[in-house]
């Protein structure tokens, strides 16, 4: 009776462990460690463990590519997905940019692409033709209107013969998801972007690039047409033997005379003033007095 009594008594012990073991690998929390994409700033974890919530779980920063979160309630056959923001718009992505997920715990994730990367202070760049001397922004958050001049206006960082590099980092982007912009040479509607035509909208790591502005014509190369001889001919600016297209602009940009594929060229009588003639890809200044 005595053995029977002590073996019921080891049992009961036995399962009595079990059920702390059991427990205990219940309550144990799991720490996810992921490496993210260089310019992450932020990065949340969703899963089962928090009924899929996409701010729930802040993750710690370890450095620029490395975030760590403990969670208690996890398990190792909970799904998941990494976030770079508090939306479904900033999941994780492959390489192409389709959303992909986690299928169960791993010690260390790996991160190669988001959806789209999430910012408060995004940073914009323009390529633009050499001749702009100065670049400005206008967004739609701003209801299409130029801030001042000293908040809208760009900074140049960059200058070669293909072109000129502006920036600028803008502050208090709550959604840069819904972001769009567009650029001037001026302060103002005056000179706005021409070719594209379209807004721009965010992404990160872009240089967005513009051809043309309204009312802006490109530089001055007058030794690219010294084969052409141009005249100012009673108030008229004349070409001859040019067999191309003739464009001929005031100061302000404004095309007045455009001849297509022509083989002699003249204006009507002008005002005295500088003018600008394009043709064969150059251009060159001509007064008429």
């Amino acid at each position: 009776m005595k053995t029977k009594t002590t073996y019921l008594k080891k049992q009961l012990f036995i399962l009595f462990l079990l059920g702390i073991i059991s427990f205990s690998m219940q309550v144990k929390a799991l720490t996810y460690n992921v490496t993210v994409p260089v310019g992450t700033e932020h990065c949340y974890i969703a899963g089962s463990f928090n009924d899929w919530s996409v701010s729930a779980n802040p993750m710690t920063k370890v450095d620029d590519t490395h975030y760590t979160v403990e969670i208690a309630n996890a398990v190792t056959t909970d799904e998941y997905e990494y976030l770079n923001g508090p939306a479904w718009a900033y999941e994780q992505a492959n390489a192409s940019g389709t959303a992909t997920s986690q299928s169960g715990w791993n010690a260390n994730d790996v991160v190669v692409n988001w959806k789209f990367f999430y910012t408060t202070t995004p940073t914009i760049q323009v390529k633009v033709p050499t001749y702009i001397s100065s670049c400005y922004i206008v967004t739609s958050l701003d209801s299409w209107s130029f801030k001042s001049e000293s908040e809208c206006a760009m900074t140049l960082i960059s200058s070669d013969e293909s072109g000129k590099v502006f920036t600028i980092t803008l502050t208090g982007i709550s959604d840069p998801t819904a972001l769009r912009y567009r650029f001037s040479a001026s302060p103002n509607w005056n000179n706005e972007q021409k070719d594209p035509a379209t807004e721009f909208a965010w992404a990160y790591g872009t240089v967005n690039t513009v051809n043309t502005f309204v009312g802006i014509i490109s530089g001055i190369n007058d030794n690219k047409l010294e084969s052409i001889k141009i005249r100012s001919i009673n108030q008229a600016i004349v070409l001859d033997n040019i067999n191309s297209t003739v464009e001929v602009f005031d100061v302000t940009g404004n095309c007045i005379d455009k001849q297509i594929n022509v083989n002699n060229f003249t204006t009507k009588r002008l005002k005295s003033g500088v003018y600008i003639v394009r043709t064969k890809g150059y251009t060159q200044k001509v007064m008429v007095k």
